[in-house]
């Protein structure tokens, strides 16, 4: 503390210099051995009892504090508020806090020990989620347990009580997630990416932490309105609708079109493209609906559909056929076409197997980069989604990628909301939220209520833009 008119000072660190607990000098010895006034003694004397790091006890004498108080970090809530920081700043700092914790605690072998501790505040979440109406008291209070199990586990009392004082902050926006997760019906996910923190500590994963904690606080970092709540990127006001912004991606020719026909093609693109398409998914067909290497009619139906409207083109590469990986990937070098399919991996659809060796694939890509194509992989299956994750380092495909969830074929992953969810923590469990956009796409695409489930808050892990197919 500063003395008035002098350059002398004395610090906090000079007055407690005793152990906790232990008696400070008196007023007069601590401005005899610093030098300064006794008014600056007091001064400081009761600043740091305000802020709790000091006691006095009248007629005995001013001592440590024994333990931290939530006064010590009481400055750092008012810095905060008068900052007006915006609220992602906050978020932000929970994410690190949340990752430097679990590498130092992953960093003890003994972590491992508080596995039974979280799986159970997990059961506990879930009972209560379950209840009619949900225990929302009940999953914060678990939610809250669970991440400071993990936070005491390194056996920090500094860091236990850093994070101790964000959580006290952070409690009313939490309960707001909570709510949210319930709305959207979207609680089997929340349990499960706490599953995930689990399961990265299980498997000593420490390279997966950064991407696993930022999968988890995505769904509560985006944007909050002064109440906290998140803020919507559209609203209809004529019913008083928020929504956010959707990409839908039309595909018009079904495998079984025996009969192609540019005119009518495009003319039902245009009206998908009046009623909010903003891509649409072409295959390279004949006039009697095979696949083939041969883009004559393909190019004259990309012009038909020019004429009508402004839809993004984007071409698949794939397909159940015998062409070879050559012929497969010539819409790559069309200049129409702005994005194409990206199979990064083989696949039984009923009786046929969709082949793709990861040769071929990686021919695929390295064209598709070369050439300045936008790529829309198709995922079958959770194993392709470390597929491509390996391929985009390899070859620096451009980020965000567009990822496209493919579910429904015998054969293949399911279109249920388990299925879904799999498919997602796949997609997560290897990239950073920020990374890629993911839609929904499903053979037959009759199912209605699997749409509506994959549009609603696109299971709160998508970033800005969220696109269906």
């Amino acid at each position: 503390m500063a003395r008035k008119n002098e350059e002398q000072r004395i610090s906090a660190v000079d007055i407690v210099k005793n152990k906790p607990g232990g008696q400070i000098p008196t007023e007069p010895e601590l401005a005899k051995t610093y030098d300064v006034g006794r008014n600056s003694v007091r001064e400081a004397i009761k600043q740091l009892q305000a802020f709790g790091i000091l006691n006095i006890r009248r007629a005995d004498g001013t001592y440590v504090a024994e333990q931290s108080s939530n006064k010590m970090l009481d400055p750092l809530l008012y810095s905060l508020i008068l900052q007006n920081r915006d609220w992602k700043d906050f978020v932000q700092l929970r994410e690190v806090i949340e990752i430097g914790v679990l590498h130092e605690a992953m960093a003890d072998d003994g972590i491992r020990d508080i596995v039974p501790a979280l799986e159970g505040y997990i059961a506990d979440m879930q009972e209560a989620a379950r209840k009619a109406p949900p225990n929302i008291d009940g999953i914060l209070e678990k939610d809250l347990a669970f991440h400071l199990a993990v936070t005491d586990a390194i056996h920090n009392p500094l860091v236990t009580t850093v994070y101790e004082y964000i959580t006290r902050i952070s409690v009313p926006s939490r309960r707001i997630s909570i709510e949210k997760w319930i709305a959207d019906q979207n609680m089997d996910l929340f349990l499960d990416l706490h599953r995930r923190i689990v399961r990265t500590i299980e498997e000593g994963d420490q390279a997966s932490i950064e991407r696993v904690i930022r999968a988890h606080y995505v769904y509560w970092r985006r944007p909050q309105g002064e109440d906290g709540r998140r803020k919507d990127t559209r609203v209809l006001p004529q019913r008083g609708i928020t929504m956010k912004k959707i990409m839908i991606c039309v595909a018009p020719v079904s495998g079984a079109d025996a009969v192609i026909n540019p005119r009518i093609i495009a003319e039902d693109v245009k009206r998908c493209y009046e009623l909010g398409a903003c891509m649409v998914h072409l295959h390279v067909r004949d006039l009697n609906g095979h696949l083939t290497p041969d883009l004559t009619l393909l190019e004259k139906t990309v012009a038909c559909i020019r004429k009508q409207c402004d839809i993004v083109v984007e071409i698949s590469t794939g397909g159940v056929s015998d062409l070879s990986i050559a012929q497969r990937i010539q819409p790559v070098y069309a200049p129409w076409a702005e994005c194409v399919s990206l199979n990064v991996g083989s696949v039984n659809l009923g009786d046929a197997v969709y082949q793709n060796p990861i040769v071929d694939v990686k021919t695929c890509v390295q064209e598709i980069v070369r050439q300045h194509k936008v790529p829309e992989t198709e995922l079958f299956e959770v194993g392709m989604a470390k597929t491509l994750r390996d391929l985009a380092d390899a070859y620096s495909i451009p980020k965000p990628l567009l990822v496209a969830l493919v579910f429904g074929h015998a054969g293949e992953m399911p279109a249920t909301r388990a299925g879904l969810r799999h498919l997602v923590m796949a997609l997560y469990d290897n990239f950073d939220p920020e990374e890629v956009i993911w839609g929904y796409t499903q053979a037959g695409r009759k199912d209605w209520e699997m749409v509506r489930y994959a549009l609603r808050g696109q299971l709160g892990l998508c970033g800005p833009w969220e696109w269906s197919r």
